[in-house]
């Protein structure tokens, strides 16, 4: 998987995720998400790890 590197983890662009299509803020996916390592697993959309995320980025709730 072009995405992933040796050890397990995503590559990024910058500091987005390889892997991740679309455009943040409006739409997004993940286009290997059915083999998305364990870090992808245990990030849940709308977790409190998320909103920080979002905020940190400008990105509304």
């Amino acid at each position: 998987m072009e995405h992933l590197k040796e050890d397990g983890r995503m590559r990024c662009n910058g500091n987005r995720c390889a892997a991740l299509m679309g455009t943040l803020g409006e739409s997004v996916f993940c286009s290997v998400y059915e083999h998305r390592p364990l870090v992808c697993r245990e990030f849940t959309a709308g977790s409190d790890a998320c909103h920080t995320v979002r905020s940190q980025l400008g990105l509304q709730d």
